[in-house]
């Protein structure tokens, strides 16, 4: 039997021939892929929380872009610390089990120009926005308390500043008498308890401002992460099977 082959300009001329049964193939196929989708490709829900800041400038004066993401990127990996996800995690527990690295799977946070979004997926709507909140919540808290400390902390720098350039001019200047008790109180324990405050304040700016939006909402639009991908797959897969339907066809009335 001799077997005959199937040129380009022959295929291209069955395929415009056969058009309705690539059609069909391409249909069947992408059909399956979309059927796929939706049952085997479990929807995503995704819920955000907003935390606004800015820059006090008519207090801190001109800063450089550099300086400004610095202090938020500070502010930014506090709410990714393990103090905030810890606690976050704790609170979480209650409505089911749960661990820090399960969390910052399905939790994550982004920067959009002034903003830090807390965004959060899951299969459940309700889930997502319980732990978008509860994160966003939690890191509000931990940033009031820090900025308290952060201004404390700045406070007793200039304090300790003007109560040294006291100490400095009186040395300098005798006899002259400067009275250094009203600049600080020059006991024992000032400088640990700088270093307390310094701590506490997690490293936050004492110039930023900042303000809780709102809770993350219950997400209704779900996503389905590789629906599109199946179902550009299930139509080059029709394509492909359709070609090959037809070639065989040929072959074997060729035979």
């Amino acid at each position: 039997m001799e077997q005959k082959s199937i040129f380009i300009p022959e295929l291209f001329h069955k395929i415009q021939t056969n058009w309705w049964v690539i059609s069909l193939f391409t249909f069947t196929f992408t059909f399956i892929s979309i059927l796929l989708s939706y049952l085997v490709i479990k929807p995503i829900y995704t819920a955000e929380a907003v935390i606004s800041l800015q820059i006090n400038f008519k207090e801190v004066g001109h800063l450089t872009q550099f300086e400004q993401d610095q202090y938020i990127g500070v502010i930014r990996s506090f709410f990714l610390s393990d103090e905030i996800i810890n606690s976050v995690v704790s609170q979480l527990q209650v409505s089911g089990e749960i661990t820090p690295n399960e969390f910052l799977d399905d939790c994550f946070l982004e920067r959009e120009i002034n903003e830090l979004i807390f965004r959060c997926r899951n299969n459940s709507p309700e889930i997502a926005a319980i732990r978008a909140s509860n994160w966003s919540r939690t890191s509000y808290s931990g940033l009031e308390e820090a900025y308290q400390h952060a201004e404390n902390y700045h406070r007793l720098l200039i304090k300790n500043a003007q109560y040294e350039t006291c100490i400095t001019q009186q040395m300098i200047s005798p006899p002259a008498f400067f009275d250094c008790s009203v600049w600080a109180n020059p006991v024992s324990g000032f400088e640990s308890q700088i270093d307390t405050e310094r701590l506490l304040s997690k490293g936050v700016f004492p110039g930023i401002m900042f303000s809780y939006s709102s809770d993350a909402a219950i997400p209704r639009n779900p996503v389905r992460y590789g629906r599109n991908t199946l179902i550009i797959s299930g139509l080059l897969l029709g394509l492909i099977a359709s070609i090959l339907y037809l070639s065989m066809t040929d072959r074997r009335h060729g035979q």
